[in-house]
C-alpha cells in the first residue's frame, strides 16, 4: 500500500510538471508557430531563435510572456518528483552511487529551476548557482539515472522511466528538439506531454500493481512466500528427513547416499489456456509496436518528412518531425509496457521476433510503394 501511495505521489507531481512546461511552451509558441504545420511564417521563424529558449535561459536571452515563470516552477516540481523516483519507478533503496547522482541530479535541476523562476521575474538572464557545473548535470546526469532505473523496474513503473528518458533535455536536444533554423517549434511542449505520460503510467502502476493474485492469497491476505535457491522444496524435504530422527547419521551398511534424502522433482503450476495465448498475442503486438517506432523515430533524428497517422490523407502524405516522433514514442513506449512479464515462455519469445519480422518486411513494402521524395 505505500509503495502505491508513492507511486500516485510521484504519478501526480510528474503531471504538474508536465502540464507547467506545456503551458510554458504555449507562451513561446501560440500565436506564432501551428502544432502540427510545416508552414512556418515569419513570426514563428523569429520565435525559433535560441535567444527565446527558456530551458534554461542562456546567452542574449529575450523573455516571452511567462514561459520562464512557468518553466522554473516545472522544473522545481520535477526536482521534488526526482526525490522519490527511484522508490517509485523500481521499488528498492538506489545503491550508493546512484543515490550519489540524484542527489547531484536534485540539486541541479532545482539550481537551473530557481535561476528560470528568477530570469522570467527579473526579465534578465540569471545564472544557476555554480554555474555551467550545475547546467552540465542538470542535462546529462538524469537521463544516465533514467536509464539505470529503466532497467531495473518492472511493467508501467518501465514505461513511465522511458517516457522521462525521452522527455529528458539531452534527448530533446539531440532529436525532436531540433529545428529549421534553431529550435523547433512547440518541442518544450512535446517534453510536457511525455512528462506527464509518465505520470499516468505510475498512477497506473498504482492503482494495476499487485492486482493478480491467487484466490487463496486474496481470501486470507497472506502473502507468498518468498523463494530462497532455485528449488526450496529439496531444502525444506531434507529439513524433514533430519528432523524425522535421521539427525544426519548413515543407516548401517547404507554406503555414502543412504542417509541423504532422494531428490524431488519439482512441478511447477503449467499456466492456462487463455493466459498462454494471451501472453503469446500481447508479445506478437509488442514486437509489431518496437518495429514500427523504428522508422518514425528515424525520420525525426535524420528531419526527413515521413508518412503518418497525423498526415493527410493518414498514412500516406507526409509529417514533419514532430508527429513522427510522437508516434515512434507511442509505439516504443505502448510496446516497452507489454512486454511487462518476465517469464515469458519460449512461444512468447518467437512470437515476439516473428511478428517484428513480418512487420518490418510489411512495413518496407508499403512505404516502399509510396513516393517518399515527393
Amino acid at each position: 500500500m505505500a509503495l502505491r501511495i508513492l507511486r500516485a505521489i510521484v504519478g501526480v507531481l510528474l503531471g504538474a510538471s508536465g502540464a507547467l512546461i506545456y503551458a510554458a511552451s504555449w507562451e513561446r509558441w501560440a500565436g506564432a508557430c501551428q502544432w502540427w504545420s510545416t508552414v512556418e511564417s515569419a513570426l514563428c521563424t523569429k520565435r525559433q531563435d535560441h535567444r527565446y529558449d527558456f530551458v534554461p535561459p542562456i546567452g542574449a536571452w529575450e523573455p516571452v510572456g511567462d514561459a520562464a515563470q512557468l518553466a522554473g516552477w516545472s522544473l522545481l516540481v520535477l526536482a521534488l518528483a526526482f526525490v522519490l523516483l527511484p522508490w517509485a519507478l523500481t521499488g528498492t533503496r538506489p545503491g550508493v552511487f546512484s543515490a550519489a547522482a540524484l542527489v547531484m541530479a536534485v540539486l541541479a535541476t532545482v539550481a537551473v529551476g530557481v535561476a528560470t523562476r528568477r530570469s522570467g521575474l527579473t526579465g534578465s538572464l540569471v545564472a544557476p548557482i555554480s554555474g555551467d557545473f550545475a547546467m552540465y548535470v542538470w542535462f546529462f546526469v538524469p537521463p544516465v539515472l533514467l536509464v539505470r532505473f529503466a532497467v531495473a523496474a518492472h511493467g508501467w513503473s518501465r514505461a513511465a522511466a522511458v517516457w522521462l528518458v525521452l522527455a529528458a533535455p539531452l534527448v530533446a536536444g539531440f532529436s525532436y528538439a531540433m529545428g529549421s533554423y534553431d529550435s523547433m517549434p512547440w518541442w518544450e511542449a512535446l517534453s510536457g506531454v511525455l512528462t506527464a505520460l509518465a505520470g499516468l503510467c505510475l498512477l497506473g502502476a498504482a492503482v494495476f500493481s499487485g492486482r493478480a493474485r491467487s484466490p487463496d492469497s486474496a481470501a486470507t491476505g497472506a502473502r507468498r512466500p518468498q523463494r530462497r535457491g532455485r528449488h526450496p522444496e529439496l531444502a525444506a524435504d531434507w529439513a524433514g528427513l533430519h528432523a524425522a530422527g535421521t539427525g544426519g547419521a548413515r543407516p548401517p551398511g547404507g554406503g555414502f547416499d543412504a542417509g541423504r534424502p532422494r531428490r524431488v522433482q519439482v512441478e511447477r503450476p503449467s499456466r492456462g489456456a487463455s493466459m498462454t495465448v494471451r501472453s503469446t498475442l500481447t508479445h506478437a503486438a509488442a514486437g509489431a509496436l518496437l518495429v514500427n517506432a523504428v522508422p518514425h523515430g528515424v525520420a525525426a533524428l535524420v528531419n526527413r518528412p515521413f508518412p503518418s497517422p497525423f498526415a493527410d490523407p493518414p498514412g500516406v502524405g507526409l509529417s514533419g518531425r514532430l508527429p513522427n516522433a510522437v508516434w515512434s514514442a507511442v509505439n516504443a513506449a505502448v510496446g516497452v509496457c507489454l512486454l511487462r512479464r518476465h517469464d515469458a515462455s519460449v512461444r512468447d519469445r518467437v512470437a515476439l521476433v516473428v511478428s517484428g519480422s513480418a512487420t518490418a518486411v510489411a512495413l518496407a513494402a508499403y512505404f516502399g510503394s509510396l513516393d517518399l521524395d515527393r
